[in-house]
C-alpha cells in the first residue's frame, strides 16, 4: 500500500509521533518483562529470553524520521 507524501507527512508521522511519546515506554518495560515471566517447560527455551532481549534492546526509541 503506497500513501500519498501530504498523507504521510500531516497524518501518520503526527500519529505516530504522539502514540510513540505516550506508549513506546510503557509497552517496551511490559515487553522487557515478559521473557522473564514466560520462562518455564515448554514456554521458552533457555536461550530465548536473551534472544528477545537483545532484539527489544535493537528498537530505536528515538523519534521517528522519515
Amino acid at each position: 500500500m503506497k500513501f500519498a507524501p501530504e498523507y504521510i507527512t500531516y497524518v501518520l508521522n503526527e500519529n505516530f509521533e504522539d502514540a510513540k511519546a505516550l506508549l513506546l515506554s510503557p509497552m517496551m518495560a511490559i515487553q522487557l518483562r515478559a521473557p522473564r515471566d514466560a520462562r518455564g517447560p515448554g514456554i521458552l527455551s533457555a536461550a530465548e529470553p536473551h534472544t528477545l532481549r537483545e532484539a527489544l534492546d535493537g528498537v530505536s526509541q528515538a523519534p521517528f524520521a522519515m
